[in-house]
């Protein structure tokens, strides 16, 4: 008998110490605007796939506590939390690859469950995850705009505005353009 598939989010390493802190010593430094926007569409989209029957999970560190949490994914966010193995000040890249294949062998999930990956690491972390996932024979895909890609995409058009130029069709549609060749780009470093 078959077990039904998990639909899971996985986001990776949201943590403050890895996607940048808010908080230095006892000052604390309000989010900029950039940040606010970025989380804002985290939480929409996460909204979205728990609508759509995903769980969300987090991939930390093992000496994460709620005091890492980043302000770009929000914690409440999370239904599950899986540890790496190891804490921050243990890792390293050359170990990384080990430790994702590590976790993934452990996951008990049906194979006809379905992954997507985001974080604030689309370019090595995201990028490995997938492929660790992949390798496994799980169908895995990242979203892009999961991702830190999203925050160039936001960057791009608070240029635009600051320039004063208003938002017409062909800027969005350059900064469509934008997105897909971000994201092609790490759809290839997936498939390298």
């Amino acid at each position: 008998m078959s077990r039904e598939a998990i639909n899971t989010v996985l986001i990776m390493y949201p943590d403050n110490r890895t996607t940048g802190k808010t908080t230095f010593k006892e000052i604390s430094i309000p989010p900029s605007l950039l940040a606010i926007q970025f989380r804002q569409t985290t939480e929409r989209l996460l909204t979205r796939y728990h609508r759509h029957g995903f769980q969300v999970a987090r991939i930390v560190f093992d000496d994460f506590n709620g005091n890492y949490d980043s302000y770009l994914y929000p914690a409440s966010a999370f239904d599950q939390t899986l540890k790496i193995g190891i804490g921050l000040s243990e890792w390293t890249r050359d170990r990384h690859h080990d430790l994702l294949q590590g976790l993934v062998s452990m996951l008990s999930y049906p194979q006809t469950s379905r992954f997507v990956i985001g974080g604030f690491h689309a370019n090595d972390c995201v990028v490995e995850m997938t492929r660790s996932l992949r390798q496994f024979n799980y169908q895995a895909d990242p979203d892009i705009l999961l991702t830190d890609i999203l925050k160039q995409y936001i960057v791009e058009h608070k240029l635009r505005r600051a320039m004063g130029r208003t938002y017409t069709r062909e800027d969005r549609s350059d900064g469509a353009k934008l997105l897909k060749e971000l994201g092609e780009r790490v759809f290839k470093s997936i498939e390298a």
